[in-house]
């Protein structure tokens, strides 16, 4: 008698199991596919050298120098007519961190035409790029605004996020900035 129950009890938590597994098994599939399936913003062709600074030009032709980054430079692939970049609450905060954390942010504008007004720029003042050299654009697939790509001083993508920003995407931004050298 108590054999079956024990038998019984043993064909429950091994039914239990094996559905368990299997639930596990779809979401860990389905999540692959989903990762599989996001674009990188970096070009597979593009390798792992240093890739050089934007060099580029404001709408006007006024040439944009990123010498100032003491420890690198980053790169906001955004526009005025892009209502995601004009509510991102979070480039704000970011924005000034890497400032006073010694990188020299841009913004790099997908059309001439998608000049940020003066009190839509955060931060004030920073360099909206219109035109950029063609051996700096072509390692990367930017399609999607905003985008914020952020280099180190030795020329190397350190972090990048495609959408609007979060108080993760802050937080992982700053903790890969803070581990340059």
């Amino acid at each position: 008698m108590i054999w079956r129950v024990v038998e019984r009890n043993v064909a429950f938590l091994l039914a239990g199991m094996i559905i368990l597994d299997l639930a596990l098994f779809v979401r860990v599939s389905s999540a692959e596919r989903r990762l599989r399936s996001l674009d990188t913003v970096v070009r597979p062709s593009a390798g792992t050298e240093g890739i050089p600074p934007p060099i580029g030009f404001s709408r006007d032709g006024t040439r944009i120098d990123l010498s100032g980054g003491r420890k690198g430079w980053a790169v906001r692939y955004a526009g005025e007519g892009c209502k995601f970049c004009l509510k991102d609450a979070q480039w704000a905060v970011l924005a000034q961190e890497l400032k006073d954390m010694g990188i020299e942010p841009i913004v790099l504008l997908p059309n001439p035409q998608d000049e940020f007004l003066k009190r839509h720029l955060v931060p004030e003042g920073i360099p909206q790029e219109a035109f950029v050299d063609v051996e700096w654009i072509k390692h990367f697939s930017l399609s999607i605004t905003p985008t914020l790509l952020i280099f180190d001083n030795h020329q190397r993508l350190i972090w990048q996020r495609q959408g609007m920003l979060d108080s993760a995407d802050t937080s992982s931004a700053v903790k890969a900035v803070s581990a340059i050298r």
